[in-house]
């Protein structure tokens, strides 16, 4: 009864006459379920009916996929420019096609002078492995900045009328600078650093920091920074820790220039501290400072353990690219 009803059309009749559990459906859906049946003999959507795509042709795929064969690094503009589509369209395409933006990391470099001393401190990891009772120790610098007035490009305000509301910029950025250093046993030594570090102050921290590390089984890393490769500190690290550390031009476990990859302070623990500051109001120098003790305060033994035994994992991809770069291969 119902469904005849649909077929002359008669909406009101329809509503009527409706005995199902559901709302009776209003005019225009009975109206285009009725054009619908008339045309296809059926309610129900058929694949391939309905407007044809005049833009998502083989043509145009090919065209864009030669586009972005010569040039993986251009913009979505560019592509509709060279292809003559909209922007929405040639968006639209790479997104069927699958295609994803990449976000691509600048890094420095590396000579085969550099490759060589990364497969040779590789190499020594690999052997240190072996013992389990031995300790390293990585150490780092980092400056943290921030700018308190730094998002005021993006601030906006919602009002019927423009109220040219200001912001006051606080243009002096605020710097803290931090040493720390961690160890595969999972412990964690730090200290903020104030004014202009040199030779001489980075050996009184030395003083202050390494007898805290027992270097009857540890061993000490730092890079080869100007104030780590000094002589002073060379020589005073050679005096009292002869076979027990790392760094630039150690006679012994030399370690490799432009390698953050194999630092776990730079791929770890900074990483960790800074992806946490924004939890905290930060005003200025001094809510900084108290902002990285709370959020080292928040890092565990586990952590510290799991950072240090994925130095391994790093440093069996990075033989495998014969000392080259491999944090692309995940």
């Amino acid at each position: 009864m119902v469904f005849a009803l649909m077929l002359l059309g008669d909406t009101e009749l329809v509503k009527t006459n409706w005995i199902f559990d559901v709302d009776a459906p209003d005019p225009r859906t009975i109206l285009t379920n009725l054009d619908k049946y008339m045309e296809n003999g059926t309610v129900e959507n058929i694949a391939g009916r309905g407007a044809k795509r005049t833009v998502r042709t083989p043509e145009m795929i090919k065209r864009i996929n030669d586009i972005i064969s010569r040039n993986k690094a251009t913009s979505v503009n560019s592509i509709a420019v060279q292809a003559g589509l909209s922007r929405s369209s040639a968006q639209r395409i790479l997104h069927e096609e699958e295609y994803i933006s990449y976000k691509v990391k600048s890094v420095t470099p590396l000579t085969q002078t550099h490759k060589i001393h990364r497969i040779m401190i590789c190499k020594w990891f690999k052997r240190w492995n072996k013992y389990q009772d031995r300790i390293v120790w990585y150490s780092d610098e980092c400056l943290f900045t921030l700018n308190p007035s730094g998002y005021e490009k993006n601030l906006r305000t919602w009002d019927k009328t423009n109220q040219h509301e200001t912001i006051e910029k606080n243009i002096r950025k605020f710097h803290v600078q931090v040493w720390a250093a961690v160890s595969t046993e999972g412990n964690i030594l730090w200290e903020f650093q104030s004014g202009i570090q040199t030779a001489k102050t980075y050996k009184q921290l030395l003083k202050r920091q390494l007898p805290k590390m027992n270097f009857e089984l540890a061993y000490f890393q730092h890079d080869g920074a100007s104030i780590h490769y000094s002589y002073k500190v060379r020589r005073f690290l050679q005096k009292h820790y002869k076979h027990h550390w790392i760094g630039r031009r150690c006679p012994e476990k030399r370690w490799p220039a432009r390698s953050p990859d194999l630092s776990v302070c730079d791929y770890y623990l900074w990483n960790r501290i800074k992806g946490g500051l924004h939890k905290y109001e930060v005003k200025d120098e001094e809510s900084l400072k108290k902002a990285i003790r709370k959020e080292i305060s928040t890092i565990t033994k586990e952590e510290i353990k799991f950072a240090c035994n994925d130095l391994l994992r790093r440093v069996d991809m990075c033989l495998g690219t014969d000392g080259g770069r491999f944090e692309h291969l995940g």
